[in-house]
Order: structure tokens, then sequence, then C-alpha cells
């Protein structure tokens, strides 16, 4: 078997967690250290703590907490290929992967231990999928995958043909994780939305530079009347500059503790004073920001606003901004260790 094809199934059997989760909004994107000419690199540690919950009676055990299919696999490290007397084993295939694809493992341990999170999360609000609802939705998307069969590889192909020569799995392990992956997408998307409907957030424009002065010079523009969207275009090296600063809507959690405060006490429409604070890189930023929208949270438990979350996921799917802010969200919400590696 091909190093390609034991990447790829090696991260669809991780990624039962949504991997559009993963994905960063159009505002984050475009402008990421463009200002700076900056290259950005992915951190080579995570770190995250697991959110407190008092009904934990061994802090730090995860074991038996939320969906099953969202816990770790047992570890093992069997041997699973070998030529001539020699074996090679799981964690040398592993090995062989961070050295070749690094990024590509970064991102599976991120979901993995992000799906524990879920699940905690899940297991707390008691948030469940009705197995009927996953068979639904799988039943259309075995039809659909049964007419790419035939397109990608010609009338006759069978759906279990597809599956090995498309993904290189069984058929059963297939429509495992087909129905896995579908289900904690459902899960997470319920969630957010619970934590949306629960929690003050408040959208805000940012104006961020590097220089001190430079931040002087657009606060006294601002404050004089400047239009504040104008001056995140000219001036600000924020991703969402191209958007006139334009942030979707934050909760406490998801904001850099520096602005924490001030944004949520901020009146709507004041600008703020200059703000240092540091990127997820430690270099400072002197940062303005203008409030101009609260959303208030509610007091509701997942049983009481079921019926009207769904439904609004029905309505409106969550967006690529939301996805981002609960990536936010749980950074400071739980801890996660990664070793260098």
């Amino acid at each position: 078997m091909s190093a390609k094809r034991i990447l790829r199934i090696f991260c669809l059997l991780s990624l039962v967690f949504l991997s559009a989760c993963a994905n960063r909004p159009n505002w984050r994107s475009k402008r990421a250290g463009n200002k700076d000419g900056e290259n950005k690199a992915s951190p080579r540690i995570i770190k995250m703590k697991l959110p407190p919950q008092e009904e934990v009676k061994q802090r730090g055990n995860f074991a038996g907490r939320g969906p099953d299919f969202l816990a770790f696999s047992k570890a093992d490290d069997r041997v699973i290929a070998q030529v001539g007397d020699e074996k090679l084993r799981k964690s040398q295939v592993f090995d062989a992967m961070v050295q070749t694809h690094p990024e590509q493992v970064r991102a599976t341990i991120a979901v993995l231990l992000g799906n524990r999170v879920l699940a905690a999360e899940c297991e707390k609000h008691d948030i469940r999928i009705d197995s009927r609802e996953i068979e639904a939705w799988f039943a259309n998307h075995r039809n659909l995958m049964v007419q790419k069969a035939v397109a990608d590889y010609g009338k006759g192909t069978t759906f279990q043909t597809w599956v090995r020569l498309r993904f290189g799995q069984s058929l059963t392990d297939y429509e495992r994780i087909a129905r896995n992956r579908e289900r904690a997408k459902r899960l997470l998307g319920r969630l957010i939305r619970l934590h949306e409907l629960r929690e003050d957030r408040v959208q805000l424009r940012i104006i961020s530079t590097t220089d001190r002065n430079r931040a002087l010079s657009v606060h006294k523009l601002a404050t004089e009347g400047a239009d504040f969207a104008t001056l995140a275009q000219q001036y600000s090296v924020h991703p969402s500059a191209e958007s006139g600063g334009l942030m979707p809507p934050v909760w406490r959690a998801s904001l850099n503790p520096a602005l924490d405060k001030i944004a949520f006490d901020l009146p709507i429409g004041v600008i703020s004073d200059i703000v240092q604070a540091k990127d997820q890189t430690g270099r400072d930023r002197f940062q303005i920001i203008k409030v101009i929208r609260r959303m208030p949270g509610q007091e509701t438990s997942y049983a009481q606003a079921e019926d009207k979350i769904v439904a609004s996921l029905v309505d409106q799917p969550l967006s690529q901004d939301e996805w981002y802010m609960w990536q936010l969200k749980l950074e400071r919400m739980a801890t996660m260790t990664v070793e260098d590696f």
C-alpha cells in the first residue's frame, strides 16, 4: 500500500469530527499577515486544558463521557506490514507521517482532541442525535454516492467497488465512518447554536496596527469622525481589514484577553482607546475597536431550546464564521497539550 493511500485512510479514520470546522472564514484567510509580509506557520504545540466540570469525580478522566464514537480508539502498536523478516509497526508509520506530512498529522491530532471536548460538552448538556435521523441522511447519501460511482468508473460499478477504489476501505468501515462524521457534524452544530443562545456576544469592527504611532494617528482620525470601516481597510493589518474590520459575533472566550473586557463594556458606537495586545505569535499589536451590536444570552437548557435550535440549522446552516468563532472559544475553554514531535 502506498504512503499516500495510508495517509488517506489514516486521516479518514481519524477525522470523524466535521472537517469543515477546520476551515477558516474568508475574513481571516484573505489578509492574514499580508501587510506585515508575514508567513504564519502553524504552531508545533497545541495547548488546551479540559473544561472544568463539577460532575466529574476524577479530574481529567474522559472515559465513558459523551458519545462513544468520539472516544479515542484503543492504543496498540501492532505489526501492520512486513517485508522479509522485518516488521513495520503502527508507531513507525506515525513517525514516517510526521516526517512527510506534519501538517496533516497536527490537524488530525487537533481534531481527535477536539472530539473529546465535543463529547464532554454534549454529555454535559444532554445533546443527542436520534439514530433514525442519521439513517435517513445515510440513505440519501448512499444514493448520491451510487450515482457518483457510475460517474467516476462507469456503468455497472457497485457502491462497494467504488468505496474500495476511492478510499481503500471496506464498505462496512466506510458506512460507519460516514455515519459518525455526520453525527459529529450535527452534534457540533447543535452545541454551537446552544452556546450562541446562552452566552452574551458582541459584534465589532477592529483596526490593528504594528506601530503605536500609526495607531495614534488612526485613532485621532476615528475619533474626529472618519469612517471606521474605511480606516480599517486602509490601515489595519487584521485579517478582517478587507471587510472594513467587521468581525462575526464573538463570545467573551473567543476574544483576545486584552480586548475581552473592553469589548463587552464599551457602549455601542463608541471608539475604544488603543489596546496593546499580543497576536498568536507573541508580537505586539495596537488595536482599536468599535462595538456595533450586542447579543445578550438567555437562560435556557438544550431540552428547552432543542426545537428552536434544530429548526434554525435547517433554515440557516452554520456559517464558516460560526465554525471559526467556536474554534477560538475552544482554544480558551479547554486545554489540549501535544508534545512537539
